[in-house]
Order: C-alpha cells, then structure tokens, then sequence
C-alpha cells in the first residue's frame, strides 16, 4: 500500500509516495505553486522536474547526482567557487565536463571569450580564452571553440598545468642538455633542479679574508664595494739569479762557521710591482726550472711569509695576522734535527722542492683562501719575493743556488 505525502515550502509543494511494505520514499514530482520560479537569482525552472529526497543520491532513472550538489570550478556573481556545481551562464564550465554554458538558456551579450576550466587558471601560463557564437535567436551560446584549460606539466619551459610555475614537477634533469660542475654563471650545470647552489669563494682584494662571496644567478655578492675600479690580469717573471758559494760568516749577525746547519745566510730579493694605485688580488707561481739546485738548506718567501722552505723553518716564526713572518734571530744556529722536514705554507695545493745538494723541481700553488691573504699582505703595491739560502761551515760549498724564474701570473684591481 503507498501512501502520498505533501510537504510546502514556501511556494515549493513537493510530493512523495510512501510505500508500507518498505517504509521507503520514492519521488513523484515537484511543482512550483504559481509556475516559473527562479533558484540563486537564476532563470532555471524545477517545475514539473522529478526531486529526489536528501539522503538520496540517485534519480530513479539510475543517473547520478554525485558531485552535482557540490560548488564548482567557476565563478558565480563575481565570487571564486573551486568544486563542480550545475552549470550555469557565467562563460565558465561549472560541471566540469569540458563544455561551458550548454543546456543554458543565455541571452547573447557582445563578450563571446569562454573558459572550459577552472577561474583559477584563466589565463595563466598556457591556458586561455576560446570564443563561442550565439544561436539564430540570439537566445543561446553555442559551443566554446578554442579555449585551452590546464593539461599535466611538461619538460617545455611552458607553464602547462596554469599555476605560474614553470615545469614543476617533472624530471630535475629537465632542460638539461650537459651535466657538469655548478659554477657561478646562472645556469643549473648539475641538473638538480637548482641554480648555481653553495658557491662560495674568499672575497678578493678584502682585508677581511674570512669573509666570504656567494654565487647568486650568475652574480658574486656579499664582499666590499671597489666602485670605479675593474678587475686586471698580468704575467711576469719574477728572476732570482744564480748565487755562488760565498756564505759570509762571522758577519753582521751571521755566525762563525760551527757545525750548526743555520750559521750564516745570503738574502736575495725580487720585487713584483703593481700599477701605481693597484691593489693585488691574487696570484699564482710556477718555477720552470727543472734542475733547481741549493747547498746547504732554503727557504722562499713572499713579503716575508715563508712559502716553502727544504727545511721546517715556519714552525720557528712568531705568527703575525695568522701567517708566519721570518725572523733570521729565531732560526739562528739551529741544527738539522732542530728543523724537521721540508714544509710548505698551510694552505698550499702544490708543494714541491728537492733535497739539499740535489737537483730537481721548485712548484706551489695554493687555495683560494691563502691565496687572498697573501694577496693582502704587501706594501704600496709591492709585493717582495725572497730567497734566503743558508750555510754551515764551508766557503767553497755553502750559501749557493742555482737560478730561478718564477712565472707569476695574477690578478688585480685598478682604476
């Protein structure tokens, strides 16, 4: 047995049949008391449509409502809705089905542009406006034509997906074509997604020598401001020619001729100029000599920081500004197992010098940091290279060295 049921809300009557055997509702239909009405301010007609109860989600046809009762992606009077809703005239495709304002009744404006997806993406990246055509009524939009909505991002440096992002997403080899070592240059060389990361290198020409610069797309920032100055390269070679036996002891400071290995000395010294007003940045030295030749133990030096020496002079020197500084006074009359053995500046990549009385070849080199702070540590743009050659006991033998050229090439700021 059925029994039918009215219930009116305002001017809404719906009626439902209500089946005994089951105690289920079933709709029958729905009707407007006094015809058309409109729903939200808009012109859609429910009179005469079959309703279903609220705890119901299917009609009894067997289609669907899932997600039809839910706000879409659109507009709705100018305000952002982000879910599927029936559709409705707004140029937008509210239920998502990729079609926009079909099965409207829309009165034709002069705006023809549409939209087959979301307002959120409307006109980002690659997404934009297709254009559609009003009936012969003048009553209805047909189909939007040519709008193109959001699609999965691809490795195109286009934005395909409309978020403002750029191929997000996908693989970090992406766009590249050669894997190599990041540099400063604004490019991603590793292929990891990211540009130019954790480049760091002393500031050159600073004072302040632990202060560091930071790569930051192809440009260094974060050391002092040398406006008006610009960045010069030079090569020179810096000679210190031949010495001869002729260790002078017994002379100024010099001792008498004694067993110890450090009694005398012969200093010779070469300078490496800077423009007039130029300030060095940094420096590199190569020795092209082969055979380099010594009697009985030595030592270069740079503005008076040992470099290399045949013999662990350094470790005698009192530290000025975190480097050595050469003191003949500190050294004098030390013996060879005083000394220990050959040693180069903390700092050095290369380092390299043959044993006492032996030929052989004189190279260093050092990293980016030692090289700044030796870069700082000249005079009025003079920075002065030193051979300091010691002997024991022997006129005949002692004090002598056999030439060296050093290649020196650098770097430096002028105006």
């Amino acid at each position: 047995m059925k029994t039918t049921y009215m219930i009116c809300l305002s001017a809404l009557v719906i009626t439902f049949a209500c089946d005994d055997s089951t105690s289920t509702l079933s709709p029958v239909t729905a009707g407007y008391e006094g015809g058309m009405q409109s729903l939200s301010g808009g012109t859609d007609s429910l009179a005469g449509e079959t309703m279903m109860p609220a705890s119901s989600s299917e009609l009894s046809g067997g289609e669907s409502l899932a997600g039809m009762n839910m706000v879409t992606a659109g507009t709705v009077g100018g305000a952002e809705i982000t879910e599927c809703i029936p559709e409705t005239c707004d140029a937008l495709d509210n239920d998502c089905d990729g079609q926009v304002d079909e099965g409207i009744v829309c009165q034709c404006t002069e705006d023809n542009s549409c939209y087959a997806g979301s307002a959120t993406t409307r006109g980002i990246g690659e997404c934009r406006d297709g254009r559609r055509e009003c009936d012969r009524n003048g009553e209805q939009w047909q189909e939007c034509i040519g709008s193109v909505g959001p699609t999965p991002e691809l490795c195109d440096q286009l934005d395909n997906d409309c978020d403002g992002r750029v191929d997000e997403d996908t693989d970090p080899s992406c766009g590249c074509e050669t894997v190599s070592n990041e540099t400063c240059d604004g490019v991603d060389n590793d292929c990891d997604g990211r540009i130019d990361e954790e480049i760091v290198r002393p500031c050159l020409c600073d004072p302040n020598v632990e202060r560091m610069q930071v790569c930051s797309n192809g440009e260094w920032i974060g050391c002092e401001d040398n406006s008006g100055m610009t960045m010069q390269l030079g090569t020179t070679i810096i000679n210190l020619p031949a010495l001869t036996p002729s260790c002078p002891f017994g002379v100024e400071d010099n001792l008498e001729a004694t067993g110890a290995v450090v009694s005398a000395r012969v200093e010779q010294t070469a300078v490496l100029d800077i423009p007039q007003g130029g300030k060095l940045c940094g420096f590199s030295l190569s020795a092209s000599n082969e055979d380099f030749y010594f009697d009985d133990e030595l030592m270069l030096l740079l503005n008076d920081i040992p470099l290399i020496g045949s013999v662990n002079f350094a470790s005698h020197f009192e530290s000025v500004d975190g480097l050595p500084r050469y003191d003949w006074s500190r050294i004098r009359g030390l013996s060879t197992t005083d000394l220990g053995e050959a040693t180069c500046i903390e700092g050095a990549t290369d380092c390299l010098i043959p044993g006492t009385q032996s030929n052989g070849r004189l190279s260093i080199a050092f990293d980016n940091l030692t090289n700044n702070r030796l870069s700082t540590t000249g005079t009025d743009g003079q920075h002065i290279f030193k051979i300091v050659v010691v002997g024991d006991n022997d006129h005949d033998l002692d004090c002598a060295h056999s030439g060296l050229d050093l290649e020196v090439n650098f770097s430096y700021l002028a105006r």
